[in-house]
């Protein structure tokens, strides 16, 4: 069962780390004089280890990710210990490690994790995992996914827009579209169909052209398509083809027609007009904070998405306000 969180939700719970002492007055006979004693409940810290495959050193994702994670603990005043991982077998070592120490959870960072957290999870009942974007199969452990789906409609409703815009320079007279893929596997075409719902949620008569690489390296193919794509009146192209995204990048560039990538793939382009992205910071509080508040209430599946915040439509400024407000009303 798949559980999706709400950030407004979230925020609504509180977690209480350190119970207080008490003062105990026994009242003694009255020939005995009263004596106060103190008795103080004293409990351990809570500790949760996040285990990243690779280092947090030169930035990227597993920074964000923990930079979130550590805000999410700082509010509920829980101490977290980063590890790192060189290698696959650092990796193991480290969620091993994390269980042996006592801690009370355990974060993997990434899908590489799922292997080892599936390995040693049933061993330890008292512990909770979390893993983002792996299945484990562990009654012990959550798995976190990202959606897109929401993402990807808002950009094909953006797309079929725009692209009635001809005063713009590379806009055409055609209700054409284009879509280039790596390969054509269930997540990719899922998201091919989030985008045509999108689209033809404005224009149920546009024309999508769908083709895929074939590979996740081949710039050249990537290449052929995008050109191919425009010379049938695509004048906006979605590239989620990987290394492939370079020779779409260098398509539209010689052609003039607008792309949208993931993840800062085209964002540097001048030809770019979308950038569907994760945002790994408030990833890692989201998990961290629904782990450590409620174990996710015991679901084994959660996802997060664009209306969390995790997933975000950028660089939307060379669109219309007229377009990007319409969109937003659908």
């Amino acid at each position: 069962m798949k559980k999706v969180i709400a950030s407004s939700v979230l925020g609504g719970f509180c977690l209480v780390l350190m119970a207080c002492g008490r003062n105990v007055e026994e009242t003694l006979p009255a020939e005995t004089t009263a004596v106060e004693t103190t008795t103080a409940a004293i409990e351990e810290p809570v500790r949760v280890n996040v285990v990243v495959y690779g280092s947090i050193e030169a930035g990227g994702d597993n920074e964000s990710f923990c930079v979130g994670a550590q805000r999410a603990a700082e509010e509920l005043d829980v101490k977290l210990q980063i590890l790192q991982s060189a290698d696959e077998k650092e990796l193991e070592d480290n969620v091993l490690n994390s269980c042996e120490s006592g801690c009370d959870y355990v974060i993997s960072a990434s899908p590489e994790g799922a292997d080892y957290i599936a390995k040693y999870g049933q061993d330890y009942p008292n512990i909770s995992f979390a893993v983002l974007d792996a299945d484990i199969p562990c009654e012990n452990a959550t798995s976190v996914y990202l959606s897109w789906e929401d993402a990807f409609f808002q950009a094909g409703a953006t797309s079929a827009l725009f692209t009635k815009q001809t005063e713009y320079p590379g806009i055409n007279d055609e209700a054409v579209l284009g879509w280039v893929g790596g390969m054509n596997i269930p997540l990719i075409y899922n998201l091919y169909q989030a985008f045509e719902q999108g689209a033809r949620s404005v224009d149920p008569e546009i024309l999508i052209l769908e083709q895929y690489v074939g590979s996740w390296e081949d710039t050249e193919e990537a290449y052929r398509l995008a050109v191919s794509q425009y010379e049938q009146g695509a004048d906006i192209i979605v590239s989620l083809t990987g290394e492939g995204d370079m020779g779409i990048r260098t398509a539209a560039e010689s052609n003039g027609f607008f792309v949208i990538g993931m993840d800062g793939s085209m964002a540097e382009s001048g030809n770019h007009l979308l950038t569907i992205s994760k945002d790994m910071e408030r990833i890692g509080y989201l998990v961290a904070r629904g782990l450590l508040q409620d174990g996710f209430e015991g679901e084994t599946e959660v996802e997060l998405s664009m209306a969390d915040g995790c997933v975000v439509l950028d660089g939307i400024s060379a669109v219309p306000d007229t377009i990007e407000k319409e969109v937003q009303e659908e």
